[in-house]
C-alpha cells in the first residue's frame, strides 16, 4: 500500500509518498500547478503497481483543481478537515517544524495511520461536470500567469539587472510585491540614475 501525501497551495501541491512502515517513496517535492506539471503527475502515479491512496487537505477553493484532476483518473482521494489534519501534526511533530516539504510528509503518514478508516471522496455527477469544466479554464489561465511571469522576469533581468537582490520579490503575488511597485515607476535602471538619491528614497 502506498500512501500520498499532498500539501496544497495557491499555484502548487507538494507532493510525498510512503509505504507501510513509513518508508518513503517520493520524497517530497513540487508541483505548480499548470497542465504539464499536473501531467507529469499523473504519469508518474500511473507507474505505482500498488493500491495507492491520496490524502489531502480540505483548503477553501485551493485543492478542488487537483482533486477533480485525480478523481477523474479514479484514484481514491481522502480530504481531510484541517482542524483534524492540525491536531494530528501537532502530537507527532513536537518541535513544530513547518513547512511544505515537512507538510506533504505529515500528511502521507496520516493516510498510513488511518488507512482503513480514510473516506473516499465522492464527487457529485453534474457539479463534477461544471467543476471540470471549470478546471480546464483554471489550467489555461495558470499556464498563461506563469508565462507572464517568465517574460516578466526575463525583462526585469534585461532592463534592471541585479535589482531582485536590493529589493524583496514575493512569490508571484504581485498586488503585494514591492518589487513591481518599484518597477511601476522605475522600469528601467537609467531612469534611476538620473534621479537625486534622496529623491528616490523619499518615493520608495
Amino acid at each position: 500500500m502506498i500512501s500520498v501525501g499532498i500539501d496544497i497551495s495557491k499555484d502548487k501541491i507538494t507532493v510525498c509518498a510512503l509505504e507501510e512502515g513509513s518508508k518513503i517513496i517520493w520524497k517530497p517535492f513540487e508541483v505548480y500547478l499548470n497542465k504539464s506539471k499536473v501531467e507529469e503527475l499523473l504519469e508518474k502515479l500511473e507507474k505505482i503497481k500498488e493500491e495507492v491512496k491520496i490524502t489531502m487537505e480540505a483548503t477553501g477553493k485551493y485543492h478542488l483543481p487537483i482533486l477533480y484532476e485525480l478523481k477523474a483518473r479514479g484514484y481514491f482521494v481522502a480530504v481531510i478537515n484541517p482542524l483534524k489534519m492540525k491536531q494530528y501534526c501537532r502530537a507527532i511533530n513536537f518541535r513544530k517544524a513547518k513547512n511544505d516539504k515537512i507538510d506533504a510528509k505529515q500528511i502521507a503518514e496520516y493516510g498510513l495511520m488511518y488507512w482503513r478508516e480514510l473516506e473516499e471522496y465522492k464527487v457529485d455527477e453534474e457539479n463534477y461536470r461544471v467543476l471540470k469544466e471549470l478546471n480546464r479554464s483554471y489550467q489555461h489561465y495558470m499556464d498563461l500567469r506563469i508565462n507572464q511571469m517568465n517574460y516578466i522576469d526575463q525583462t526585469i533581468h534585461q532592463t534592471f539587472p541585479g535589482i531582485k537582490k536590493l529589493i524583496p520579490h514575493n512569490s508571484g503575488d504581485f498586488s503585494k510585491d514591492k518589487l513591481i511597485d518599484f518597477l511601476e515607476k522605475w522600469w528601467h535602471k537609467d531612469l534611476v540614475l538620473e534621479k537625486n538619491r534622496r529623491r528616490i528614497c523619499r518615493r520608495i
